[in-house]
Protein backbone atom coordinates (compact mmCIF):
# COMPACT_ATOMS: atom_id res chain seq x y z
CA UNK A 1 0.00 0.00 0.00
CA UNK A 2 1.02 3.43 -0.91
CA UNK A 3 1.59 6.29 1.57
CA UNK A 4 -0.90 8.16 -0.31
CA UNK A 5 -3.34 5.14 -0.07
CA UNK A 6 -2.46 4.87 3.34
CA UNK A 7 -2.91 8.03 4.29
CA UNK A 8 -6.11 8.38 2.32
CA UNK A 9 -7.51 4.86 4.80
CA UNK A 10 -6.44 6.79 8.06
CA UNK A 11 -8.42 9.61 7.06
CA UNK A 12 -11.38 8.15 6.45
CA UNK A 13 -11.15 5.91 9.65
CA UNK A 14 -11.01 9.28 11.15
CA UNK A 15 -13.70 10.24 9.71
CA UNK A 16 -16.05 7.96 10.61
CA UNK A 17 -14.88 7.69 14.37
CA UNK A 18 -15.38 11.45 14.54
CA UNK A 19 -19.05 11.28 12.96
CA UNK A 20 -19.98 8.24 15.56
CA UNK A 21 -17.91 10.27 18.33
CA UNK A 22 -19.98 13.86 18.15
CA UNK A 23 -23.00 11.73 17.31
CA UNK A 24 -22.75 10.69 20.75
CA UNK A 25 -22.27 6.95 19.86
CA UNK A 26 -19.51 5.96 22.38
CA UNK A 27 -21.87 7.47 25.32
CA UNK A 28 -23.46 4.72 25.52
CA UNK A 29 -25.04 4.31 29.46
CA UNK A 30 -28.50 2.98 30.70
CA UNK A 31 -31.27 5.45 31.26
CA UNK A 32 -29.79 8.15 33.54
CA UNK A 33 -26.37 7.11 34.34
CA UNK A 34 -23.05 7.52 33.23
CA UNK A 35 -21.81 6.37 30.43
CA UNK A 36 -20.18 2.97 30.19
CA UNK A 37 -17.02 3.64 29.20
CA UNK A 38 -14.71 5.19 31.39
CA UNK A 39 -14.61 9.50 31.34
CA UNK A 40 -10.41 9.31 30.63
CA UNK A 41 -10.79 6.78 27.16
CA UNK A 42 -13.74 9.39 26.12
CA UNK A 43 -11.23 12.20 26.74
CA UNK A 44 -8.73 10.80 25.02
CA UNK A 45 -10.47 10.13 22.10
CA UNK A 46 -11.94 13.61 22.15
CA UNK A 47 -8.61 15.18 21.59
CA UNK A 48 -6.93 12.86 19.23
CA UNK A 49 -10.15 13.53 16.67
CA UNK A 50 -9.48 17.29 17.21
CA UNK A 51 -5.82 17.57 17.33
CA UNK A 52 -5.88 15.34 14.47
CA UNK A 53 -7.91 17.07 12.17
CA UNK A 54 -7.06 20.49 13.41
CA UNK A 55 -3.63 19.63 12.23
CA UNK A 56 -4.61 18.16 9.10
CA UNK A 57 -6.02 22.00 8.36
CA UNK A 58 -3.00 23.58 9.44
CA UNK A 59 -1.25 21.50 6.58
CA UNK A 60 -4.15 22.51 4.16
CA UNK A 61 -4.33 25.94 4.96
CA UNK A 62 -5.16 27.22 1.81
CA UNK A 63 -7.90 24.90 0.96
CA UNK A 64 -9.43 25.13 4.25
CA UNK A 65 -9.35 29.41 3.62
CA UNK A 66 -10.68 28.50 0.40
CA UNK A 67 -13.47 26.78 2.22
CA UNK A 68 -14.03 29.79 4.55
CA UNK A 69 -14.86 31.75 1.60
CA UNK A 70 -17.27 29.67 0.39
CA UNK A 71 -19.30 30.59 3.04
CA UNK A 72 -18.80 33.72 5.27
CA UNK A 73 -22.23 34.34 6.70
CA UNK A 74 -21.81 30.76 8.81
CA UNK A 75 -18.34 31.47 9.66
CA UNK A 76 -19.64 34.45 11.28
CA UNK A 77 -22.49 32.32 12.84
CA UNK A 78 -20.22 30.14 14.26
CA UNK A 79 -17.92 33.18 15.52
CA UNK A 80 -21.04 34.57 17.49
CA UNK A 81 -21.58 31.53 19.14
CA UNK A 82 -18.22 30.78 19.99
CA UNK A 83 -18.06 34.81 21.40
CA UNK A 84 -21.52 34.50 23.25
CA UNK A 85 -19.58 33.61 26.80
CA UNK A 86 -18.73 37.24 26.59
CA UNK A 87 -22.22 38.39 27.40
CA UNK A 88 -23.55 35.12 29.27
CA UNK A 89 -23.97 34.97 33.29
CA UNK A 90 -21.92 31.83 33.52
CA UNK A 91 -19.35 32.44 32.09
CA UNK A 92 -17.05 30.27 33.51
CA UNK A 93 -19.04 27.34 32.75
CA UNK A 94 -19.39 28.26 29.07
CA UNK A 95 -15.66 29.37 28.53
CA UNK A 96 -14.75 25.83 29.82
CA UNK A 97 -17.16 23.45 28.67
CA UNK A 98 -19.45 25.10 25.95
CA UNK A 99 -16.91 26.76 24.39
CA UNK A 100 -14.66 23.85 23.73
CA UNK A 101 -17.57 22.03 22.67
CA UNK A 102 -18.02 25.06 19.57
CA UNK A 103 -14.62 24.70 18.80
CA UNK A 104 -14.28 21.42 18.01
CA UNK A 105 -17.46 20.79 16.60
CA UNK A 106 -16.28 23.66 13.95
CA UNK A 107 -12.83 22.39 14.15
CA UNK A 108 -14.12 19.16 12.68
CA UNK A 109 -17.28 20.58 10.31
CA UNK A 110 -14.65 22.61 8.67
CA UNK A 111 -12.07 19.44 8.18
CA UNK A 112 -14.62 17.08 6.75
CA UNK A 113 -16.18 19.60 4.39
CA UNK A 114 -11.97 20.26 3.53
CA UNK A 115 -10.81 17.26 3.44
CA UNK A 116 -13.33 15.21 1.28
CA UNK A 117 -15.42 15.68 -1.80
CA UNK A 118 -19.51 15.93 -1.15
CA UNK A 119 -19.67 11.92 -2.86
CA UNK A 120 -17.11 10.72 -0.49
CA UNK A 121 -18.89 12.53 2.35
CA UNK A 122 -21.90 10.89 1.84
CA UNK A 123 -20.13 7.45 1.88
CA UNK A 124 -18.03 8.22 4.93
CA UNK A 125 -20.98 9.47 6.58
CA UNK A 126 -23.03 5.88 5.34
CA UNK A 127 -20.48 4.21 7.08
CA UNK A 128 -20.48 5.64 9.77
CA UNK A 129 -24.00 5.37 10.39
CA UNK A 130 -24.22 2.10 9.61
CA UNK A 131 -22.16 0.86 12.13
CA UNK A 132 -23.79 3.02 14.36
CA UNK A 133 -26.61 1.10 13.69
CA UNK A 134 -25.39 -2.60 13.80
CA UNK A 135 -23.79 -1.43 17.08
CA UNK A 136 -27.58 -0.37 18.65
CA UNK A 137 -29.04 -3.59 17.61
CA UNK A 138 -26.38 -5.43 19.64
CA UNK A 139 -26.60 -3.50 22.48
CA UNK A 140 -30.04 -3.84 22.72
CA UNK A 141 -30.26 -7.47 22.05
CA UNK A 142 -27.39 -8.15 24.49
CA UNK A 143 -27.54 -5.22 26.69
CA UNK A 144 -31.69 -4.70 26.81
CA UNK A 145 -30.96 -2.34 29.46
CA UNK A 146 -28.36 -0.13 27.54
CA UNK A 147 -30.12 -0.15 24.68
CA UNK A 148 -33.63 0.18 25.79
CA UNK A 149 -35.28 2.39 27.73
CA UNK A 150 -36.10 0.57 30.97
CA UNK A 151 -37.99 3.35 32.68
CA UNK A 152 -39.60 6.52 32.79
CA UNK A 153 -42.45 7.56 29.97
CA UNK A 154 -40.36 6.17 27.05
CA UNK A 155 -40.20 2.63 28.86
CA UNK A 156 -39.83 0.24 26.22
CA UNK A 157 -38.41 2.50 23.51
CA UNK A 158 -35.22 1.56 21.91
CA UNK A 159 -32.31 4.06 22.20
CA UNK A 160 -29.31 2.12 20.80
CA UNK A 161 -26.18 3.76 21.45
CA UNK A 162 -27.36 6.96 22.78
CA UNK A 163 -29.27 8.71 25.16
CA UNK A 164 -32.90 9.25 24.42
CA UNK A 165 -35.01 7.54 21.58
CA UNK A 166 -36.13 10.78 19.69
CA UNK A 167 -32.51 11.60 19.37
CA UNK A 168 -31.84 7.77 18.34
CA UNK A 169 -34.55 7.58 15.77
CA UNK A 170 -33.50 11.24 14.16
CA UNK A 171 -29.88 10.13 13.48
CA UNK A 172 -31.47 7.17 11.90
CA UNK A 173 -32.89 8.87 9.74
CA UNK A 174 -29.70 10.39 8.70
CA UNK A 175 -28.27 7.42 8.17
CA UNK A 176 -31.58 6.18 5.86
CA UNK A 177 -30.98 10.00 3.76
CA UNK A 178 -27.52 8.45 3.23
CA UNK A 179 -27.93 5.14 1.90
CA UNK A 180 -30.81 6.30 0.06
CA UNK A 181 -28.24 8.35 -1.84
CA UNK A 182 -25.55 5.88 -2.22
CA UNK A 183 -28.05 3.99 -3.97
CA UNK A 184 -28.67 6.25 -6.79
CA UNK A 185 -24.75 6.24 -7.84
CA UNK A 186 -24.82 2.85 -8.92
CA UNK A 187 -26.01 -0.75 -9.57
CA UNK A 188 -22.69 -1.79 -7.74
CA UNK A 189 -23.72 -2.96 -4.14
CA UNK A 190 -27.18 -1.54 -4.37
CA UNK A 191 -28.37 -4.72 -2.75
CA UNK A 192 -26.78 -3.96 0.46
CA UNK A 193 -27.73 -0.33 0.21
CA UNK A 194 -31.61 -1.20 0.24
CA UNK A 195 -30.13 -3.64 3.12
CA UNK A 196 -29.09 -0.99 5.40
CA UNK A 197 -32.23 1.01 4.20
CA UNK A 198 -34.47 -1.84 5.58
CA UNK A 199 -32.35 -1.69 8.81
CA UNK A 200 -32.68 2.22 9.28
CA UNK A 201 -36.39 1.60 8.81
CA UNK A 202 -36.69 -0.79 11.75
CA UNK A 203 -34.79 1.19 13.92
CA UNK A 204 -37.27 4.10 13.40
CA UNK A 205 -40.27 2.06 14.21
CA UNK A 206 -38.61 0.66 17.24
CA UNK A 207 -37.61 3.79 18.98
CA UNK A 208 -41.29 4.49 18.99
CA UNK A 209 -40.74 8.39 17.80
CA UNK A 210 -44.07 9.62 16.87
CA UNK A 211 -41.44 12.49 15.46
CA UNK A 212 -39.08 10.11 13.77
CA UNK A 213 -42.18 8.23 12.41
CA UNK A 214 -43.99 11.76 10.60
CA UNK A 215 -40.15 12.66 9.84
CA UNK A 216 -39.32 9.36 8.31
CA UNK A 217 -42.91 9.13 6.44
CA UNK A 218 -42.23 12.92 4.85
CA UNK A 219 -38.16 11.92 4.28
CA UNK A 220 -39.35 8.59 2.53
CA UNK A 221 -42.11 10.74 -0.11
CA UNK A 222 -39.83 13.42 -0.36
CA UNK A 223 -36.83 10.75 -1.59
CA UNK A 224 -38.95 8.68 -3.47
CA UNK A 225 -40.50 11.69 -5.36
CA UNK A 226 -36.44 12.98 -6.15
CA UNK A 227 -35.40 9.76 -7.84
CA UNK A 228 -38.12 9.92 -10.09
CA UNK A 229 -37.66 13.55 -11.19
CA UNK A 230 -37.47 13.76 -15.05
CA UNK A 231 -34.28 14.55 -16.82
CA UNK A 232 -35.05 17.91 -18.50
CA UNK A 233 -34.63 21.02 -16.52
CA UNK A 234 -37.49 23.10 -17.49
CA UNK A 235 -39.60 20.19 -15.93
CA UNK A 236 -37.72 19.86 -13.04
CA UNK A 237 -38.02 23.36 -12.39
CA UNK A 238 -41.54 23.05 -12.57
CA UNK A 239 -41.97 20.13 -10.43
CA UNK A 240 -39.61 21.38 -7.41
CA UNK A 241 -41.47 24.94 -7.62
CA UNK A 242 -44.78 23.02 -6.91
CA UNK A 243 -42.96 20.43 -4.57
CA UNK A 244 -41.88 23.50 -2.49
CA UNK A 245 -45.39 24.86 -2.95
CA UNK A 246 -46.74 21.32 -1.71
CA UNK A 247 -43.97 21.20 0.88
CA UNK A 248 -45.51 25.04 2.42
CA UNK A 249 -49.18 24.48 2.01
CA UNK A 250 -48.72 20.77 4.29
CA UNK A 251 -46.94 22.50 6.79
CA UNK A 252 -49.38 25.73 6.93
CA UNK A 253 -52.77 23.16 7.22
CA UNK A 254 -50.79 21.30 9.74
CA UNK A 255 -50.13 24.52 12.01
CA UNK A 256 -53.78 25.65 11.37
CA UNK A 257 -55.49 21.94 12.32
CA UNK A 258 -52.64 20.82 14.78
CA UNK A 259 -54.90 20.69 17.80
CA UNK A 260 -57.44 18.35 15.69
CA UNK A 261 -53.90 16.47 14.71
CA UNK A 262 -52.84 16.02 17.96
CA UNK A 263 -56.20 14.58 19.22
CA UNK A 264 -56.03 12.22 16.66
CA UNK A 265 -52.97 10.65 16.77
CA UNK A 266 -53.86 10.43 20.67
CA UNK A 267 -51.37 13.04 22.23
CA UNK A 268 -51.96 15.82 24.63
CA UNK A 269 -52.57 19.37 23.15
CA UNK A 270 -49.24 20.77 24.52
CA UNK A 271 -47.30 18.75 22.89
CA UNK A 272 -45.95 16.69 25.54
CA UNK A 273 -45.37 20.11 27.43
CA UNK A 274 -43.32 21.51 24.50
CA UNK A 275 -45.82 24.57 24.27
CA UNK A 276 -45.93 25.64 27.83
CA UNK A 277 -42.12 25.30 27.51
CA UNK A 278 -41.75 27.27 24.08
CA UNK A 279 -43.79 29.90 25.90
CA UNK A 280 -41.58 30.36 28.62
CA UNK A 281 -38.48 30.65 26.74
CA UNK A 282 -40.13 33.14 24.52
CA UNK A 283 -41.00 35.03 27.44
CA UNK A 284 -38.08 34.97 29.11
CA UNK A 285 -36.00 36.55 25.93
CA UNK A 286 -38.48 39.45 26.38
CA UNK A 287 -38.69 39.84 29.84
CA UNK A 288 -34.95 39.79 29.81
CA UNK A 289 -33.92 41.85 26.91
CA UNK A 290 -32.55 38.89 25.36
CA UNK A 291 -33.78 38.92 22.40
CA UNK A 292 -30.64 40.86 20.46
CA UNK A 293 -27.56 38.35 21.94
CA UNK A 294 -29.73 35.75 23.17
CA UNK A 295 -28.00 34.37 26.75
CA UNK A 296 -25.24 32.49 25.42
CA UNK A 297 -24.46 29.14 24.17
CA UNK A 298 -25.47 26.49 26.67
CA UNK A 299 -26.60 28.71 29.37
CA UNK A 300 -30.19 29.03 29.74
CA UNK A 301 -30.72 25.43 30.51
CA UNK A 302 -27.80 25.16 32.04
CA UNK A 303 -27.95 22.70 35.78
CA UNK A 304 -28.92 25.40 38.68
CA UNK A 305 -29.91 28.77 36.82
CA UNK A 306 -33.06 29.92 37.58
CA UNK A 307 -34.06 29.97 33.80
CA UNK A 308 -33.30 26.22 34.00
CA UNK A 309 -35.35 25.77 37.14
CA UNK A 310 -37.67 28.21 36.28
CA UNK A 311 -38.38 26.33 32.97
CA UNK A 312 -39.47 22.86 35.41
CA UNK A 313 -42.68 25.01 36.82
CA UNK A 314 -44.09 26.35 33.34
CA UNK A 315 -46.46 23.18 33.62
CA UNK A 316 -43.35 21.37 31.82
CA UNK A 317 -43.10 18.48 34.85
CA UNK A 318 -39.70 18.01 33.98
CA UNK A 319 -35.88 19.24 34.03
CA UNK A 320 -35.49 19.98 30.32
CA UNK A 321 -31.53 19.77 28.86
CA UNK A 322 -33.44 21.77 26.09
CA UNK A 323 -36.05 23.73 24.41
CA UNK A 324 -37.47 20.67 22.31
CA UNK A 325 -37.15 23.49 19.03
CA UNK A 326 -34.05 24.09 17.62
CA UNK A 327 -35.46 27.70 15.98
CA UNK A 328 -36.15 28.83 19.88
CA UNK A 329 -32.83 27.50 21.32
CA UNK A 330 -31.35 29.11 18.60
CA UNK A 331 -33.16 32.61 19.94
CA UNK A 332 -31.95 31.70 23.23
CA UNK A 333 -28.27 30.88 22.35
CA UNK A 334 -26.73 33.73 19.94
CA UNK A 335 -30.67 36.09 20.12
CA UNK A 336 -31.96 37.33 16.89
CA UNK A 337 -28.59 38.32 15.26
CA UNK A 338 -27.58 34.70 15.03
CA UNK A 339 -30.60 33.24 14.82
CA UNK A 340 -30.64 35.66 11.36
CA UNK A 341 -27.05 34.79 10.18
CA UNK A 342 -28.02 30.88 10.35
CA UNK A 343 -31.62 31.68 8.48
CA UNK A 344 -29.90 33.38 5.77
CA UNK A 345 -26.93 30.85 5.29
CA UNK A 346 -29.64 28.10 5.51
CA UNK A 347 -31.21 29.64 3.04
CA UNK A 348 -28.30 30.11 0.84
CA UNK A 349 -27.88 26.45 1.02
CA UNK A 350 -31.08 25.21 0.13
CA UNK A 351 -31.05 27.52 -2.85
CA UNK A 352 -28.00 25.63 -3.90
CA UNK A 353 -28.79 22.17 -3.12
CA UNK A 354 -32.29 23.05 -5.15
CA UNK A 355 -29.76 24.06 -7.94
CA UNK A 356 -27.86 20.97 -7.79
CA UNK A 357 -31.32 18.91 -8.30
CA UNK A 358 -32.03 20.55 -10.83
CA UNK A 359 -28.74 20.60 -12.83
CA UNK A 360 -27.91 18.10 -12.12
CA UNK A 361 -27.91 15.58 -15.07
CA UNK A 362 -27.44 11.96 -14.48
CA UNK A 363 -29.38 11.00 -11.24
CA UNK A 364 -26.65 10.67 -8.62
CA UNK A 365 -26.39 12.06 -4.84
CA UNK A 366 -25.54 15.47 -5.27
CA UNK A 367 -29.42 15.07 -6.40
CA UNK A 368 -30.85 13.83 -3.20
CA UNK A 369 -28.60 14.31 -0.31
CA UNK A 370 -27.71 17.83 -0.04
CA UNK A 371 -31.60 18.93 -0.36
CA UNK A 372 -33.05 15.97 1.58
CA UNK A 373 -30.77 16.39 5.12
CA UNK A 374 -31.67 20.39 4.95
CA UNK A 375 -35.61 19.29 4.80
CA UNK A 376 -34.80 17.13 7.51
CA UNK A 377 -33.16 19.51 9.33
CA UNK A 378 -36.02 22.19 8.71
CA UNK A 379 -38.69 19.55 10.16
CA UNK A 380 -37.03 17.83 12.97
CA UNK A 381 -36.13 20.94 14.70
CA UNK A 382 -40.41 21.92 14.93
CA UNK A 383 -40.03 19.53 17.78
CA UNK A 384 -36.51 18.63 18.64
CA UNK A 385 -33.17 21.07 19.49
CA UNK A 386 -30.79 19.02 17.03
CA UNK A 387 -28.30 22.35 16.17
CA UNK A 388 -25.18 21.53 17.34
CA UNK A 389 -22.85 18.63 17.46
CA UNK A 390 -23.01 16.07 14.89
CA UNK A 391 -26.05 18.22 13.07
CA UNK A 392 -23.65 21.54 12.78
CA UNK A 393 -20.92 19.12 11.27
CA UNK A 394 -22.88 17.66 8.29
CA UNK A 395 -24.82 21.16 8.31
CA UNK A 396 -21.38 22.85 7.73
CA UNK A 397 -20.14 20.13 5.14
CA UNK A 398 -23.06 20.67 2.68
CA UNK A 399 -23.10 24.19 2.77
CA UNK A 400 -19.96 24.36 1.95
CA UNK A 401 -19.48 21.71 -0.30
CA UNK A 402 -22.84 22.76 -2.33
CA UNK A 403 -21.12 26.33 -2.38
CA UNK A 404 -17.87 24.95 -4.45
CA UNK A 405 -20.37 22.38 -6.63
CA UNK A 406 -22.91 24.56 -7.60
CA UNK A 407 -21.27 26.99 -10.35
CA UNK A 408 -19.41 24.24 -11.51
CA UNK A 409 -23.08 22.61 -12.39
CA UNK A 410 -24.15 25.52 -13.64
CA UNK A 411 -21.18 26.02 -16.00
CA UNK A 412 -21.84 22.49 -17.49
CA UNK A 413 -25.17 22.73 -17.90
CA UNK A 414 -25.90 26.33 -19.49
CA UNK A 415 -23.03 24.54 -21.89
CA UNK A 416 -20.22 26.80 -20.63
CA UNK A 417 -16.91 25.34 -19.39
CA UNK A 418 -15.86 25.19 -15.65
CA UNK A 419 -12.43 25.53 -14.50
CA UNK A 420 -11.59 21.81 -14.72
CA UNK A 421 -13.52 21.13 -17.87
CA UNK A 422 -11.48 24.44 -19.26
CA UNK A 423 -7.95 22.87 -18.23
CA UNK A 424 -8.73 19.24 -19.65
CA UNK A 425 -9.96 20.89 -22.83
CA UNK A 426 -6.86 23.39 -23.16
CA UNK A 427 -4.32 20.02 -22.30
CA UNK A 428 -6.53 18.10 -25.24
CA UNK A 429 -6.13 20.86 -27.63
CA UNK A 430 -2.24 21.15 -26.62
CA UNK A 431 -1.50 17.85 -27.79
CA UNK A 432 -3.58 17.84 -30.93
Amino acid sequence: MTKKKLLESFETVLAVVGIAFYAGAFGFAPDDAAPILPKIILTLLRYSIWVTSTIFLLVRWRGALKTVKRDLILCLYIFILFFSFIWADEKRWIFSINLRDVLQVATFGLYFATSFSLRDQVRIIAISFGIQALGSVFVASIRPSIGVHTSGPHIGSWKGLYVQKNYFSSLMIVGLISFFSLSMESLKSRFYKWLGVFLFVTLIILSRSGTGFFILSFTTLLILLLQKLPRKVEIRIVSLSLGILALFSIIFLLAANWVQLVDMLGKDATLTGRIPLWTYCLNQLQNQDKFLLGFGSGQFFLPGTKTWVGAYYSSVGFFAPHPHNGYINILLDVGLLGFALLAITFIIALIRSMILTIYVTKYSLELLWPISFLIFMLLNNISETQTGGIFLILYMSIAFSVAKRTPVIISDSLGGLSPHRQQRENITSAKN
